[in-house]
């Protein structure tokens, strides 16, 4: 043992880190998204946008549902977790999924109306859940206007 301790050689001088993606060893935030970036090809088609005016657990289940991560009967089949049927618990035709419970399911489409009547907008004629979440970029009215629409549609999710 002592004599591997004896022909360690030990040179003094500072230690230095050294990032091996930059040219000259230095790590930066801006080059490590520029590496980021590079590998994840795939971005999303739309983000989802946050309000401030609506309480962050109701926007959070607002974009669980866009992404269709709400535990639905759907997903809990999916996920091989036994349930008694698929169909929407609001009217009974449809599987139950995060898209046909805010937009396909006819109880769905009735408190839409409703909110469009509150809101005082043309009735929504939506194909899919972004719809939903993209409607007051097409509202007209003020920002106030719009960003009132966007919290009333994401509370109603």
């Amino acid at each position: 043992m002592k004599i591997l301790i004896e022909s360690l050689a030990v040179n003094v001088g500072s230690n230095k880190w050294h990032w091996k993606y930059d040219v000259n060893g230095n790590f930066t935030v801006a080059g490590i998204k520029k590496i980021l970036s590079s590998v994840n090809h795939d971005s999303p088609v739309r983000a989802f946008e946050w309000n401030n005016w609506v309480p962050k657990k109701v926007a959070i289940v607002a974009w669980r549902a866009e992404m269709e991560q709400l535990p639905t009967k759907s997903a809990f089949m999916a996920r091989n977790v036994p349930v008694q049927g698929q169909d929407c618990v609001f009217c009974g035709e449809y599987a139950e999924t995060s898209e046909h419970i805010f937009v396909g399911c006819q109880f769905a489409q009735s408190v839409w109306l409703n909110i469009t009547v509150w809101c005082n907008i043309q009735p929504i004629i939506a194909s899919g859940i972004n719809d939903i979440f993209s409607l007051h970029e097409v509202s007209s009215g003020s920002s106030k206007k719009r960003k009132a629409i966007h919290a009333a549609v994401l509370v109603a999710v």
